[in-house]
């Protein structure tokens, strides 16, 4: 399933993840994600307000560098497709979830 994912566009049900995935971690319904909303959703996973301020400022950033207060649904998608595609442990979407261990 993940797999025909790598091979191609996303299938229909991985972009559906995705908008939920983007919906629950947008809670004021404004279309981006901030750095409140973000500690919130982590923080049930029991991860610390401390780790997802790390986290958040690894992959909240301008292409020149700069951190953003929010990211919107275009470059959550960017994000979540280094997570899942990229070989590259620094890329910034492998702090999507927190940080990886």
């Amino acid at each position: 399933m993940w797999r025909s994912a790598l091979n191609g566009p996303e299938p229909d049900w991985q972009r559906y993840y995705i908008d939920l995935i983007f919906t629950l971690f947008d809670t004021s319904g404004d279309g981006l994600i901030d750095l409140a909303e973000y500690i919130q959703v982590l923080s049930i996973f029991d991860i610390s307000q401390t780790e997802a301020i790390s986290s958040f400022d690894k992959f909240a950033k301008k292409d020149d560098g700069t951190n953003i207060m929010a990211i919107n649904y275009n470059q959550f998608c960017s994000l979540w497709h280094d997570y899942f595609h990229s070989t590259d442990m620094n890329a910034p979407g492998n702090y999507l979830f927190g940080y990886i261990s």
